[in-house]
């Protein structure tokens, strides 16, 4: 399982069995990512480093790969 801190929507996404989720603060668990936002992001994050030049490289803000602990903590320091 892989985790992400989306700080642009200040939540946390996880990849698990090749299907991805985000965190609902609100509902207090993982929602199915129907818009396929943490992917896009993921995607840009491991993107062709030869297409984001090392002097203008703000993709892997876009999402953080963090541990299941990190990942844990960001969302009880949110709620």
């Amino acid at each position: 399982m892989q985790y992400y801190i989306l700080k642009e929507i200040n939540s946390v996404g996880k990849i698990e069995d090749g299907k991805a989720y985000l965190y609902d603060k609100e509902k207090a668990n993982w929602q199915f990512d129907n818009a396929n936002f943490l992917r896009s992001r993921v995607s840009h994050y491991q993107g062709d480093t030869a297409q984001h030049p090392a002097d203008n490289n703000p993709i892997p803000s876009l999402a953080q790969q963090v541990s299941e602990d990190e990942a844990q903590k960001y969302i009880n320091m949110r709620l």
